[in-house]
């Protein structure tokens, strides 16, 4: 089922022409997931908004790029990049390049369980449109065995001894 509704939004995304395009993308809620994003716009001056909703049930690392590439009469600006879900998460963008270059960079960002929407919002500046797109990722937090825990205690109570011992002397 999940894999019909991600289908379903990339062909909604690549045949969106609409100055207002709404896009989601499903991630699964393993470990270790990345999804490729973005959207091609026909419309002239046009302000757009895309969404991708996704859940986790666990922690998990969030990170990624997004670019922009302006190509003859093909121009996409992008204007906000939000993270709302548990606590709010605002992604710096930047120009890279001769000002024909979008960049924003998602640092690791830690994310607790939950749902979550990623929205990216621009404005098509080229007069034959734009386009934009990315690597999103989750990574699994890695989670400490008991016995990690017990022979973390192990070596403490074993260093507290040999302190003791030597205090002793």
């Amino acid at each position: 089922m999940k894999l019909k509704t991600l289908a379903a939004a990339l062909a909604l995304m690549a045949t969106g022409s609409a100055a207002f395009a709404t896009t989601t993308a499903i991630f699964p809620t393993g470990p270790d997931d990345s999804i490729h994003i973005g959207a091609s716009f026909k419309s002239q001056s046009a302000a757009t908004t895309d969404l991708y909703t996704f859940s986790i049930t666990a922690p998990a690392i969030f990170n990624g790029s997004l670019t922009s590439t302006a190509l003859g009469k093909l121009d996409y600006d992008f204007t906000s990049i939000v993270l709302d879900g548990p606590g709010a998460y605002d992604f710096v963008f930047a120009h890279t390049g001769p000002d024909n270059m979008e960049k924003v960079e998602i640092g690791d960002t830690l994310l607790k369980t939950g749902s979550y929407t990623l929205r990216v919002l621009g404005k098509v500046d080229g007069t034959s449109g734009g386009s934009w797109g990315g690597d999103v990722n989750l990574v699994a937090v890695p989670v400490p065995e008991p016995e990690t825990y017990a022979l973390l205690a192990g070596g403490l109570g074993a260093l507290g001894f040999l302190a003791r011992r030597r205090r002793a002397d």
